[in-house]
C-alpha cells in the first residue's frame, strides 16, 4: 500500500520523472545522428592508390586545400605528406587519403591505379 501511494504522489518541479528522462533520452539520439549525417555530407573525399605489382611504384597528388593520411595508411605515406601534397611509392597494397578541394596534379607509375571515392580515375589527368 505504501508503494502504490508513492507511485501515486506528484513529483515536484526538480524531478525528471522515467517518461521525461526517455523523452529527453530520444531528443539527444535524434539530435546526434542529424549531426553525424550532415557531418557525412562535406566536401572530403578519399583518395586511394593501389599498387597492382609487387614493385614498388611512386606517385604524387596534390590539392586545392588540405589532404591528410587515411585510415590504415602505413607511415611511409605519413612522412610523404605535407598541407596540399602526399607523395610516396607503393607496391602490392593501398595508400589512402582523405583531401578537401580540387585534385590539381595527380602522377600514378604504370603499376598502380589512382581511385577517388572508389571510382578509377585517369592517374595523369587533374581536375
Amino acid at each position: 500500500m505504501a508503494r502504490e501511494q508513492e507511485r501515486n504522489q506528484p513529483s515536484s518541479d526538480d524531478a525528471v520523472n522515467r517518461r521525461t528522462y526517455l523523452r529527453l533520452s530520444g531528443a539527444v539520439a535524434v539530435g546526434a545522428t542529424a549531426a553525424a549525417a550532415s557531418a557525412s555530407n562535406t566536401s572530403e573525399n578519399v583518395i586511394s592508390i593501389v599498387g597492382t605489382t609487387a614493385e614498388p611504384t611512386t606517385y604524387e597528388v596534390t590539392v586545392t586545400d588540405e589532404i591528410t593520411p587515411g585510415r590504415g595508411t602505413d607511415a611511409l605515406s605519413v612522412l610523404g605528406t605535407t598541407g596540399r601534397s602526399a607523395e610516396d611509392a607503393v607496391g602490392n597494397g593501398v595508400r589512402r587519403y582523405r583531401f578537401e578541394g580540387e585534385i590539381t596534379h595527380l602522377s600514378v607509375g604504370d603499376g598502380a591505379t589512382a581511385f577517388v571515392n572508389g571510382v578509377a580515375i585517369d592517374s595523369t589527368a587533374t581536375r
